[in-house]
């Protein structure tokens, strides 16, 4: 066999392009574990922060309170603390092949990352207008305030108080889900840092039609393509 032998920029370049986010997620396509160990504390009624767009005009709520202070997250012996909420149109993950409206994804940064392992942990939230049967609803009061974060310039009304967002209603009640190692899924250049442990629920939340129509055209970061599996195992808790 013919030895083809590879420069250690392409070896480097390829290497980061293995976990890359977001991917397909399929009930048969994972491995089923006995896995109790994440612990999610119960969500504040609302947290303080800043609503931010980057460069390229992504937005995002940044959380001002000292790391102490912030919901956090413990999982499988590892303490992580929320740093931003970021929302996609439509949804990132695909679940069972199908898009949902969007997906809300709250990035943890771990306290103190095991050697050689993720330095962030994001949960994923998908919430969708169709099928919308007796599922929890996201919550309106989410839908409003970003909504009029991120409107257009020239219809934002200041507001006289520090900004908050209402979080506790945003996980779902159900507590399915699907882990897997990736990467970010937004950045200045592609492949993007793979420093992500992701957990995305399985089961959807409900959007009312006024609800999305709240969270508009404007207010929300573009979905990225489906990466490939590659090698990866997806594991789910149920």
């Amino acid at each position: 066999m013919t030895k083809i032998s590879r420069p250690s920029s392409w070896l480097q370049r390829e290497s980061h392009r293995l976990q890359q986010s977001p991917i397909e997620l399929f009930e048969t396509r994972s491995l089923r574990v006995n896995d109790a160990t994440l612990h999610v504390e119960r969500l504040p009624e609302r947290v303080a922060g800043v609503f931010r767009e980057d460069n390229q005009h992504h937005p995002r709520f940044a959380l001002t309170a000292r790391r102490a202070q912030r919901p956090r997250i413990t999982f499988r012996g590892m303490t992580a603390y929320l740093d931003e909420v970021h929302l996609h149109r439509p949804s990132e993950h695909d679940l069972e092949g199908d898009d949902a409206s969007g997906e809300i994804h709250l990035v943890h940064r771990f306290d103190e990352p095991r050697h050689g392992g993720s330095s962030h942990l994001v949960l994923g939230v998908l919430f969708d207008a169709r099928h919308a049967s007796t599922r929890q609803r996201l919550s309106p009061k989410f839908c409003r305030t970003w909504g009029k974060a991120f409107a257009p310039r020239a219809k934002r009304v200041p507001s006289a108080s520090p900004p908050t967002l209402a979080l506790r209603d945003l996980l779902p009640r159900d507590e399915r889900w699907f882990h897997y190692e990736g990467s970010l899924t937004t950045g200045d250049t592609e492949p993007y840092a793979e420093v992500v442990s992701w957990i995305v629920f399985a089961t959807p939340l409900r959007v009312d039609a006024r609800d999305l129509k709240h969270l508009g055209e404007a207010t929300h970061q573009r979905e990225r393509k489906g990466q490939a599996l590659n090698r990866r195992l997806v594991v789910r808790n149920f």
